[in-house]
């Protein structure tokens, strides 16, 4: 999807964040690239800030993209984990909005 897609889906699911999935909170919408190699540079971005915005203020407009979640972004730095999932792979009761 494109950047601006993708920015408007963010918009529209900020009723996600808080919500409880298997025992774990969703905390932040993150728009990354669907190019691995540029996710990795991207989520590194995230990883070091804990920022959805700062990621958002880095990507280029032309390049496809991907709208995911982030669970429990504390374990980032507590265990070295990352829990994320794509957005369209919600269960239907999160009345996820693409």
């Amino acid at each position: 999807m494109t950047l601006e897609q993708a920015l408007q889906i963010v918009h529209n699911n900020q009723h996600l964040k808080g919500m409880d999935l298997n025992g774990v909170l969703i905390d932040d919408l993150l728009i990354l690239p669907t190019d691995q190699e540029l996710r990795d540079v991207y989520m590194g971005i995230y990883i070091r800030t804990l920022s959805a915005v700062n990621v958002i203020n880095s990507l280029q407009i032309s390049i496809d993209v991907d709208v995911i979640v982030i669970f429990n972004k504390a374990m980032i730095y507590s265990r070295g984990m990352i829990l994320e999932r794509t957005i369209d792979s919600l269960p239907d009761n999160f009345n996820v909005k693409l």
